[in-house]
């Protein structure tokens, strides 16, 4: 690990000392969230080849399955933090937290497998990447959204995010100062 990893490490554990820790889902299952690693790149590529091209299509928009993009910078936590939820050994989430631009607006992403969909999984990850990109000093959080996928836009708005339609999908903002 290079010495600037190394500190982003350091002041990210500094600044979010709350994971690893466990949520439930809708059924009370308990899952394990936590900053996922370079060990978990297998979980990762599994995760994706568990989610339909629809949950892709909404993850990535449209642009495809970007498994390898996203291996190339994932665990780089110079450029953000990338969030797992774990039943057992398996990746049944991933969140992205990247970090705040010169305006001060961090973006944000979600993929869960299909199977876990439905279960405030994705409504527990929005609540707690909004409280990371708080504690990383983001003014606003920024998440680009499909327009057939509902079921995201509403999450969003019922946690405060703002939104229109851009460049053919939804773009939604939460202000967090």
């Amino acid at each position: 690990m290079s010495a600037s990893a190394a500190d982003a490490d350091r002041e990210m554990d500094r600044c979010c000392p709350d994971l690893p820790t466990e949520i439930l889902d809708s059924h009370g299952i308990p899952l394990l969230v936590r900053l996922v690693e370079p060990s978990d790149e297998a979980a990762i590529r599994d995760l994706h080849e568990r989610c339909s091209e629809r949950a892709l299509r909404w993850r990535y928009l449209g642009i495809g399955p970007q498994v390898e993009h996203l291996l190339r910078w994932v665990f780089d936590r110079s450029i953000g933090e990338a969030v797992g939820v774990f039943h057992g050994e398996h990746l049944v989430a991933l969140s992205n937290l990247s970090c705040p631009d010169r305006h001060g607006v961090g973006d944000v992403a979600f993929l869960v497998a299909d199977a876990w969909q439905g279960r405030r999984i994705g409504s527990q990850m929005v609540a707690l990447l909004g409280e990371r990109g708080r504690a990383e000093g983001c003014r606003s959080l920024h998440a680009d959204v499909s327009l057939d996928n509902g079921r995201m836009r509403t999450l969003f708005a019922h946690r405060g995010w703002t939104g229109h339609i851009e460049d053919g999908d939804y773009s939604m903002d939460l202000q967090l100062v």
